[in-house]
């Protein structure tokens, strides 16, 4: 019987089985690429600084509200 094949049809507990799935994970995407994503902070964009906008004086938002 194939190597997988007789893993995946060995009974094995959920601790097992999640040590076994770890160990998949970390074969596949690597050690170092799995620990920079968990320890990686939110990124924000940089800030673009943009002229301010010229008053409209028609189109949606040109007169007050209710008015």
């Amino acid at each position: 019987m194939p190597p997988l094949k007789e893993l995946l049809s060995k009974p094995m507990s959920r601790q097992e089985f999640l040590r076994l799935f770890a160990v998949a994970m970390l074969s596949l995407f690597g050690i170092r690429n799995i620990l920079g994503y968990l320890t990686k902070e939110g990124e924000e964009a940089p800030r673009q600084v943009t002229a301010p906008a010229a008053p409209v004086s028609h189109g949606f938002g040109s007169r007050s509200f209710g008015a």
